[in-house]
C-alpha cells in the first residue's frame, strides 16, 4: 500500500492487487466499508488523527485501487453576543457545556462556539444570535480572534463570573 498525505485533511493511497489479496480483497469486490477501513489505516500510518467521518472516493483498476480520503471536520455552531454581560447570562443559563465550547473575542463582539449537535446550542440561541457560517469563518475566528477560554476551560467562566 502506497500512502501519500496531501494535507492535514486528505490522503491518497494506492493499494495494489497483492496488498488487496493479502486482506482477502480484490479491486472487483472492494466495497466502501473496506475502502474506509483501508483509509483509516492510511491516516494512522501517515500520523494523521481521524476523529470524525471520512469521505471516500475509490477508483478500481486491474492493478489495484486508488483511494482518496478526506477527513470531514464538524463545523461548530457559532453564536455572537454584543457584550460580556449577555454572554455571562447565557453561560449562567447554560450550566456546564462539557468540553465542546469555546469563547472568543473579535472586533468588539463575543463569540461562543459549541458542537452543533449539542443540545446546549439551542439554549445559547436565546441569548445570542446564531451565525450561519461555515468552516471558513470558524477558522477565521480561531486565527484572528482572542480565544478567552478554549474547549477544555469554559467551566472557568462560570467559576469566576457567575
Amino acid at each position: 500500500m502506497t500512502i501519500q498525505p496531501i494535507n492535514e485533511f486528505d490522503v491518497a493511497l494506492f493499494i495494489g492487487r497483492k496488498d488487496l489479496e493479502q486482506r482477502g480483497l480484490s479491486p472487483e469486490i472492494l466495497n466502501m466499508k473496506d475502502a474506509k477501513k483501508l483509509a483509516h489505516e492510511a491516516f494512522n500510518d501517515a500520523g494523521i488523527e481521524v476523529d470524525g467521518s471520512l469521505e471516500i472516493e475509490a477508483f478500481a483498476a486491474e492493478s489495484g485501487v486508488l483511494v482518496f480520503a478526506r477527513r470531514l471536520i464538524p463545523v461548530p455552531a457559532v453564536f455572537v453576543f454584543p457584550d460580556f454581560e449577555t454572554l455571562l447570562e447565557a453561560v449562567e443559563a447554560l450550566g456546564d457545556p462539557g468540553e465542546t465550547a469555546s469563547i472568543t473575542y473579535l472586533d468588539g463582539w463575543w463569540y461562543a462556539s459549541i458542537a452543533a449537535n449539542n443540545r446546549s446550542a439551542q439554549l445559547l440561541g436565546e441569548y445570542g444570535e446564531r451565525l450561519e457560517c461555515g468552516a471558513a469563518f470558524a477558522a477565521h475566528l480561531k486565527e484572528h480572534g482572542d480565544t478567552v477560554l478554549n474547549e477544555k476551560r469554559t467551566g472557568l467562566l462560570r467559576a469566576y463570573f457567575v
